[in-house]
């Protein structure tokens, strides 16, 4: 049984922290833009431009705010190591860290995300926010 290394899986948790961490400006972002666009106080670029850019920031707004999109590949992985590390010492999450990343902790947005998709970390392996 071959099971993903605690370092590939703690690179693949700052990774995924990371995403999420740059996600989170999106939308103020993309609404700076829209205001940038109703502030224009020109009739013609104001009509032309405000439907698309808040648009925009709706759509991408509800995106970052719904994190389902990312839950399944965090799903997959906690099954693999569960499923594929040595039953004898991994029966949950927090065991596969404690033996194949020892010493190391999760960002605290993988653990939401681990959390969301039914995989809850406990505190003690979660860096702090």
């Amino acid at each position: 049984m071959s099971v993903i290394s605690g370092v590939d899986y703690l690179n693949i948790a700052e990774d995924y922290a990371a995403a999420m961490d740059a996600l989170s400006d999106v939308p103020v972002n993309l609404w700076n833009a829209t205001y940038e666009v109703v502030m224009l106080q020109q009739v013609n670029p104001e009509v032309d431009l405000l439907n698309a850019f808040y648009n925009t920031y709706q759509i991408n707004t509800s995106i970052v705010a719904s994190k389902g999109t990312y839950l399944e590949a965090i799903r997959t992985l906690q099954v693999h190591i569960l499923s594929r590390s040595d039953a004898a010492v991994v029966s949950s999450v927090d065991d596969f860290i404690y033996n194949y990343v020892p010493g190391q902790k999760v960002p605290s947005e993988f653990a939401e995300l681990s959390s969301l998709a039914g995989y809850p970390i406990s505190a003690e392996y979660i860096t702090a926010a």
